[in-house]
This record gives structure tokens, C-alpha cells and sequence, in this order.
């Protein structure tokens, strides 16, 4: 299963594994949500890595998707596996 760490500044402050998930849409990935604390306050994020091409044609759906930075300090690594 991949991984992301999350850094603020040099210090981790999470390791979040990204199991395997198949979208309503058809298309294939990983996704994970996690609770944080980043400065004294908790936040909610979600990672979601689609790879690109794996739905099969359909009929042309829009999907919209916003992402919100709100440090600057805050920056995510993707690993590799983790070894099992």
C-alpha cells in the first residue's frame, strides 16, 4: 500500500497509508482520509490519487475537484510501498 507522510517544516506529522479503492465513477486508485493537528487545531484531509484512463468510456461526466492549501509550510511526500 502506498504512503504519504506530511511535514511541517522538518518534523512529520503524519504517515497516512493509501489503500486501494474503486471510484462510483468506475475509476481506480487510492484513497484515505485523516484527522490533524497542525498548530493547536484539528483538521480533516483527504488524499485521492486516480490513475488517469482507468474508467471505462462512458457517456462524459464532469467532475469538479477544489483543493484548499491553508499553510504554506505544510507539504506531503508519496512513498513507496510499505514493505510487508
Amino acid at each position: 500500500m502506498p504512503r504519504i507522510e506530511l511535514y511541517e517544516g522538518s518534523q512529520k506529522i503524519a504517515d497516512i497509508g493509501l489503500p486501494e479503492k474503486k471510484f462510483s465513477t468506475g475509476s481506480v486508485g487510492y484513497w484515505a482520509t485523516q484527522k490533524l493537528e497542525i498548530n493547536g487545531k484539528r483538521y480533516q484531509c483527504q488524499f485521492q490519487l486516480v490513475e488517469i484512463g482507468s474508467r471505462a468510456p462512458q457517456a462524459i461526466v464532469p467532475i469538479f475537484s477544489i483543493a484548499l492549501l491553508t499553510s504554506p509550510c505544510i507539504f506531503a511526500k508519496i512513498l513507496p510501498r510499505w514493505n510487508s
